[in-house]
């Protein structure tokens, strides 16, 4: 049967070896194939592999998962589906604290929004809040893994922060590009997440050129009046 579910198996693992742990975790599990070791309760799964929790989903073609450790490790094609409407690419993906906890390396992203981000590796804690290093976002609808098309503009930040309370992203140590060419830098930016309909902050840059100004590039603010 090629469907199996993830709790049974915690199930499994708790009556072998764990008689006197109760199972919390709520997650969905299907893979073409599974190998168990109850000696040291890992289990292997490869081929189709799906995680389904409340707010993600996850595909690779293996998850190697170690209950003592609470530690699964999701190899080849990952993908990972946000309930927010985010779609995360990755090679490697770490999942801790019964999967509420991810890290990856390294990362592409899609937001809601159709802007996206890069990042030499990502991590997103329990509480939701989600970290990139080395960070590239840009609100153009364009592939950043293969540049194709290649986006107008990016921000390329040393660490950006996205606070699902707050719904703002922050960006540290900035470097804007229009094309490959640096224009600005700040240490310091934030803005509405994909999320927010309406904020005061900044809308995205624009940018001319006539005989008359030569360039011109414009960073509009948005106020909004509630």
């Amino acid at each position: 049967m090629r469907t199996l579910t993830f709790i049974i198996f915690l199930i499994f693992f708790s009556n072998a070896s764990y008689s006197n742990e109760k199972n919390k975790t709520n997650v969905e599990f299907s893979s073409d194939n599974l190998v168990v070791d109850e000696n040291k309760n890992i289990m292997t799964a490869t081929g189709n592999v799906i995680i389904i929790s409340k707010k993600m989903s996850i595909k690779a073609d293996t998850v190697i998962y170690d209950k003592k450790a609470d530690k699964a490790t999701a190899t080849g094609n990952v993908i990972i589906e946000g309930d927010d409407g985010s779609i995360f690419k990755s090679e490697k993906v770490i999942l801790t604290d019964e999967f509420k906890a991810i890290s990856a390396i390294p990362l592409f992203g899609t937001f809601k929004d159709k802007s996206n981000i890069k990042a030499q590796s990502f991590s997103k804690k329990s509480d939701g809040s989600t970290f990139f290093k080395e960070g590239t976002y840009t609100a153009c609808d364009c592939d950043l893994k293969n540049n194709d098309p290649p986006p107008v503009w990016t921000l390329i930040s040393r660490e950006i922060e996205h606070n699902p309370i707050s719904k703002t992203v922050y960006h540290k140590n900035v470097t804007m590009k229009l094309f490959s060419y640096p224009i600005l830098y700040v240490p310091y930016l934030s803005h509405p997440d994909w999320t927010v309909k309406r904020r005061s902050g900044l809308l995205t840059p624009s940018f001319g050129y006539s005989s008359r100004n030569g360039f011109d590039l414009s960073i509009p603010y948005y106020v909004a009046t509630n």
